[in-house]
C-alpha cells in the first residue's frame, strides 16, 4: 500500500512575467527534466509537443512531461499588446517515478481548472525565497493541492493498479539504490535485488514504470545529487563521490545532461531556473 512518504514533490520553482509586443511570436524550443504548468493569463501560448500542435485560449495552461521536446510561441493580447503568464516547473514522484508515468494529464488545461489554480501559483510565486519551516511547509501543501487538481483532469494509465499491486518490489528497487549510491550500480545488481533475471526486470519496469532500469537509477542518483548540492556543503568532487561517479568530470557532465546546468551554477542558484517559459 502506498504512503503519504512515497509521494515527492521536489524542485519547485514557480515564476511569471509581463510582457509587450516584442514577446510576440517569440519561440522556445526545449528539453527539461521538469514538469511544466504554464499558463497566459493576458494573450496566450502556442505549443508543440509529443506530436500534438495546440493553439491554447487566452486563460488556458499547457502541461508537459519532463524529458520531452517542445516548441513553445508566444502571442501577445492584440487589443491589451501585452501578454501576461504565471508557471509552475517542480518534479512530482510516486515510488521514485515520474507521476506522469502514471496519469495521463492532458496537454491543454482549460480555464476553468486554471482559475481554481491560479491563487495557488500566484501565492507560491510570493513564498519563492521564503525558505523558512512554515513557508516550505505550505509551498508543499499548495503544490498537493496543485496536483490533486490536475488529477481531476486526468486519466489513469493502465499501469496504475500493477503499480499498486506491486509496490513492494518498487520499493525495493528504490531502497537498493538509495542504500548503494557510492556504487556504480549496475542493472544485474538491481534484479538480483529484487529477485528478478535482468530481462524480467527489464519487462517489468517497461510495461509497470514506463522507463527502463537505468533510467531509474539514474533519476534517483541525480535527484539524491541535486540534494546535497542544495542542501549540504559538500564539494561537488564529494558529491560526484557520493552518487557512485568515478570522477567528477563524468558526474558533472552527466548532472549538466540532467538538469540542463553545472553542479555548480545549479548550488549558487539553489533551485532550478528556468528562461522564461
Amino acid at each position: 500500500m502506498l504512503k503519504l512518504s512515497d509521494i515527492k514533490i521536489t524542485d519547485i520553482s514557480p515564476g511569471g512575467f509581463d510582457r509587450g509586443p516584442a514577446i510576440d511570436n517569440r519561440v522556445h524550443c526545449k528539453i527539461v527534466p521538469h514538469l511544466i504548468f504554464a499558463r497566459a493569463e493576458v494573450g496566450h501560448y502556442e505549443i508543440t509537443c509529443n506530436g500534438q500542435h495546440i493553439i491554447m485560449d487566452q486563460g488556458e495552461a499547457f502541461f508537459t512531461p519532463p524529458d520531452t521536446h517542445m516548441k513553445i510561441v508566444h502571442h501577445i493580447n492584440p487589443i491589451e499588446k501585452k501578454m501576461s503568464a504565471r508557471w509552475l516547473h517542480f518534479n512530482a514522484s510516486i515510488l521514485g517515478v515520474d507521476i506522469t508515468s502514471f496519469f495521463n494529464i492532458p496537454l491543454r488545461v482549460d480555464a476553468a481548472t486554471c482559475e481554481k489554480t491560479a491563487p495557488d501559483l500566484e501565492r507560491l510565486r510570493i513564498l519563492a525565497d521564503d525558505d523558512c519551516i512554515p513557508a516550505i511547509l505550505e509551498k508543499n501543501e499548495l503544490c498537493f493541492r496543485f496536483i490533486r487538481r490536475l488529477l481531476t483532469i486526468s486519466i489513469p494509465e493502465t499501469n496504475l493498479n500493477e503499480l499498486l499491486n506491486s509496490s513492494g518490489r518498487v520499493q525495493t528497487a528504490t531502497s537498493y539504490v538509495s542504500r548503494n549510491m557510492k556504487r556504480n550500480i549496475k542493472v544485474a545488481d538491481l534484479a538480483k535485488a529484487c529477485s528478478m533475471s535482468p530481462p524480467a526486470l527489464f519487462r517489468y519496469f517497461s510495461l509497470t514504470l514506463k522507463t527502463t532500469p537505468q533510467k531509474f537509477i539514474s533519476r534517483l542518483k541525480m535527484e539524491h545529487a541535486a540534494e546535497l548540492l542544495r542542501d549540504s556543503r559538500l564539494s561537488v568532487a564529494d558529491v560526484a563521490d557520493a552518487t557512485g561517479f568515478a570522477n567528477q568530470f563524468h558526474f558533472s557532465r552527466c548532472f549538466k545532461r540532467y538538469y540542463g546546468t553545472a553542479p555548480g551554477k545549479y548550488r549558487d542558484s539553489n533551485i532550478w531556473k528556468f528562461a522564461d517559459i
